[in-house]
């Protein structure tokens, strides 16, 4: 039973590790996107920047280049040196420039929305298709110049940008999200909101449970089969002569081997009922294990969603084709 206990839930920690894998691939590109550019371009002290959304080319969607500049702003927003300034301003200063609706913004324009915004640098970029790959193409620009001072560009699966897009704007740190992963594979939902130990830890106590369930139903089954064979067996004369035998050896009266025959049959019963009763009580056990992950799933996904409001709830990119400004 340990063997499969170990087996199981290595076997379900794997599936969902390389879920959650799956789901932050995206997020780990880019965030390498962004080291490149910050590392190239050799920058020190505190510089203001302004983050537009990223041309969509190709097969891609506009929601895909939206959704690549927002995750940018919340990845630089965890640097302790970075600063958030008005993005209300940003707004107002983009719709002056009457690109409110553009999907696409031209650097010239994004260069004046820069200057107006007294911003140091412009941080633009684009995807496209390249060998049946997405690729991101990023550049960070001296707004007061236009000269370019890094670049970099990273491939990225397009079935998994797409996927991307439509979490960050619609799926993304909603409770329903994390909560359907957790009904189909208990602890997949808490590894998809970040929180890979209580992922862990309902994995295991919800495997621990179902093995030991299965091992009881095994028994039940096994005991309940001994049972029924039994009183088969019994029907034929052969084999009763050969019961009597074995528990009268020195013979009894009909009325003895019905009493022994009859109190064999109930041994046999009552064990098959002991094994059922522990396998009902695992399983309610069981039931309990995934009734409390989903529980937990979801409080995974309010905290998820809580957090994922503070910056997307509140200045989601639906009215205008909008970027940020920061200081960094």
């Amino acid at each position: 039973m340990t063997a499969v206990y170990r087996a199981s839930v290595f076997v379900a920690v794997l599936f969902a590790g390389a879920c959650a894998a799956a789901e932050g691939a995206v997020e780990s590109a880019l965030s390498e996107l962004a080291g490149r550019l910050l590392s190239q371009a050799g920058l020190s002290g505190k510089h203001t920047l302004a983050v537009m959304p990223f041309e969509s080319r190709g097969s891609h969607g506009p929601e895909v280049g939206r959704g690549i500049a927002e995750y940018l702003v919340a990845m630089m927003q965890g640097n302790p040196s970075v600063d958030l300034v008005d993005r209300i301003e940003f707004s107002k200063v983009m719709e002056e420039l009457a690109l409110s609706q553009s999907g696409a913004i031209d650097e010239s324009k994004a260069l004046e929305a820069g200057k107006a915004l007294a911003a140091e640098f412009l941080l633009l970029g684009s995807i496209s298709d390249a060998l049946g790959k997405g690729m991101v193409n990023a550049r960070l620009i001296q707004a007061e110049t236009g000269r370019i001072v890094s670049a970099s560009s990273i491939p990225i699966d397009p079935g998994a940008l797409t996927g991307f897009a439509r979490e960050l704007f619609a799926e993304k740190g909603q409770v329903t999200a994390s909560l359907f992963r957790s009904m189909v594979i208990p602890g997949w939902g808490q590894f998809y909101t970040s929180h890979p130990v209580r992922g862990g830890i309902s994995i295991a106590a919800f495997a621990a449970a179902g093995v030991v369930t299965g091992v009881f139903i095994g028994k039940a089954a096994g005991r309940g089969s001994d049972y029924e064979d039994f009183n088969e067996s019994m029907k034929r004369q052969d084999d009763e002569a050969v019961f009597r035998e074995s528990v009268c050896p020195t013979g009894c009266t009909q009325t003895e081997f019905n009493a022994l025959k009859s109190a064999y049959s109930d041994s046999l019963f009552e064990a098959y009922e002991r094994e059922k009763r522990k396998a009902v009580i695992f399983g309610g056990v069981t039931a309990g294990v995934w009734a409390l992950n989903l529980v937990d799933a979801a409080i995974a996904g309010a905290q998820s969603r809580k957090a994922f409001k503070l910056y997307f709830g509140a200045h989601a990119l639906t009215h205008y084709e909008a970027g940020v400004v920061y200081a960094f």
